[in-house]
């Protein structure tokens, strides 16, 4: 399914079994793209609540392009998007996002045959109560392309290309005067 010039807002996913999630956009294991569109003030509220925006599951493919997730919350991991499939994100902006788990803007899950590629993404601006207040990696595939603005590594997971710019990582910030 493709999914254009939308914009998916104020919805709420509610329940407590360990796939409820995606306050925005559920991916039952098919293959969504979204392109220019805005996911904005989604809510995954329930115990297992993840991704706030987007949860793609584990065999599906969720292409995200030129678009905007912003003001979405997770009562677990992954503030804007939780990923236990195949994510793509090219030419993003990821920004107030709130996790109380891990995650807040993203979070990539430890699931067998699970990987992410970024490239061109602004991930900034996050909030979470665990790791990773813009991104974290908790044990899949994760891959850049590069020209990747990430605010907050404090996992210091996120695979940086010489294109890509991090500007707080763990355990001490980056010097940007020397950049």
């Amino acid at each position: 399914m493709t999914v254009q010039r939308s914009t998916i807002s104020n919805n709420t996913a509610l329940g407590d079994a360990a796939d409820n999630g995606g306050g925005g956009v559920f991916n039952n294991g098919g293959n969504l793209m979204i392109q220019n569109s805005t996911l904005a003030n989604n809510s995954a509220t329930g115990l297992a609540g993840k991704g706030g925006a987007a949860y793609n599951i584990s065999g599906g493919t969720l292409d995200l392009t030129n678009s905007t997730l912003s003001g979405n919350d997770a009562n677990d991991n992954g503030g804007a998007i939780d990923n236990n499939g195949t994510l793509n994100l090219l030419y993003n902006t990821i920004t107030l996002n709130t996790s109380s788990g891990s995650g807040g803007g993203i979070a990539q899950e430890l699931v067998a045959g699970a990987s992410a590629s970024l490239e061109g993404n602004l991930i900034a601006g996050n909030n979470a109560n665990g790791f990773g207040q813009d991104f974290v990696n908790l044990g899949s595939s994760v891959s850049s392309q590069g020209y990747n603005l990430i605010g907050i590594d404090d996992a210091s997971n996120f695979p940086a290309q010489a294109s890509d710019c991090l500007l707080y990582t763990s355990p001490s910030p980056r010097d940007l005067s020397t950049s």
